[in-house]
């Protein structure tokens, strides 16, 4: 996805964000920075994020939750992010890779990396709804939802 076509998507979730009169809600969020201290989000917390966001995006009957990184919730302010996330390493590994081996079971998120013509660096990830059973990030389950058994 080009800077122009992620630009028109966060155009249209901005929009969508106004449209619900409070903002965000459980398969649409912004944060503003992600890290270890005073961030929006931790790098664990991005886990939990994406798997609970995977399990509401079902409640939800939606096709995909929107993870937007770079965005004030509520004032919806395009304040940008320092992270590459393809650049990105946590705890000694790659922090995508890190991210997809804790998320059971396996969902194909997609990471949208893109700047805005004022050079305000986003991130946006799209999650796919849960199908089978709820999302688990590092055998945590953040939905409430009983974890379907394997026999």
């Amino acid at each position: 996805m080009n800077d122009e076509q992620g630009l028109k998507l966060l155009t249209h979730l901005i929009e969508e964000a106004r449209s619900f009169g409070r903002g965000e809600n459980e398969w649409l969020e912004f944060k503003t920075n992600i890290g270890e201290c005073h961030s929006s989000v931790t790098f664990e917390g991005m886990g939990e994020h994406i798997s609970a966001m995977a399990n509401a995006a079902c409640i939800h009957d939606k096709d995909l939750a929107y993870l937007v990184l770079g965005v004030e919730d509520g004032t919806w302010r395009i304040v940008g992010i320092n992270l590459h996330m393809d650049a990105q390493k946590y705890k000694g590994q790659e922090y995508v890779f890190w991210l997809r081996l804790k998320i059971k079971p396996k969902i194909n998120f997609d990471i949208i990396e893109f700047d805005t013509p004022e050079q305000k660096h986003i991130v946006i990830i799209t999650i796919p709804a849960a199908k089978g059973g709820p999302v688990i990030f590092n055998a945590k389950n953040m939905s409430g939802l009983a974890p379907t058994i394997q026999a």
